[in-house]
């Protein structure tokens, strides 16, 4: 239908994106480990972003009524884990707001769903991400590389340096003999060097 709008699958927010289809959380393209019960609190907030989502909806959705689990000793730690993850904290929420005793709240902005246009410019975007995270890898090996380099051009100076030092070329006159022949009726005393 013309006027029909299909439901959106990925929800961008801050350096975060929520995949609603595969269930997975990114940051920067890059994929955070994340509970089956955090992404689905995400989701439901990310869907009502600005609204209270009570406790006993987020027990009904996670935890069906014939599923026996201690809700209250369950909910807290997936949504700690979703806050670590977010780096957020209730003290100082910049996405999850505790309503304590009620529930959550979606705090943070959301970028806009967006157009045909938009989508199609969006996708250099994401490729110019995947280059700037190869050059950065790139850049690091290159670093780690020269940085390589130089300690061996170091270590093979310094030890040419300690091989002229202590080494058989330092010695010239070691597989030689001195002979001392002394004239003295002339009164000239003369050293004579002879192979050994």
């Amino acid at each position: 239908m013309p006027g029909s709008k299909e439901p959106r699958t990925r929800i961008p927010f801050g350096p975060f994106e929520a995949d609603l289809l595969t269930q997975e959380l990114r940051k920067h393209g890059i994929r955070l480990p994340l509970p089956r019960q955090s992404f689905q609190i995400l989701k439901m907030l990310l869907e009502r972003r600005g609204e209270l989502v009570t406790r006993e909806e987020l027990r009904a959705a996670l935890w069906p009524s014939d599923t026996f689990v201690d809700f209250e000793h369950s909910l807290n730690p997936a949504v700690n884990k979703l806050r670590d993850a977010l780096g957020d904290t209730a003290d100082d929420p910049r996405y999850i707001e505790t309503l304590p005793r009620r529930g959550y709240r979606y705090v943070g902005g959301v970028e806009a769903e967006p157009g045909p246009a938009q989508q199609s410019a969006a996708q250099p975007s994401r490729t110019s991400s995947s280059a700037v995270i190869a050059a950065a890898k790139q850049h690091r090996w290159a670093v780690t590389t020269g940085v390589f380099a130089v300690l061996v051009l170091i270590g093979a100076a310094a030890f040419g340096v300690y091989s002229l030092l202590h080494g058989p070329a330092s010695k010239p006159f070691q597989n030689f003999t001195l002979t001392q022949v002394t004239n003295i009726s002339a009164g000239v005393i003369l050293g004579h060097i002879t192979p050994r």
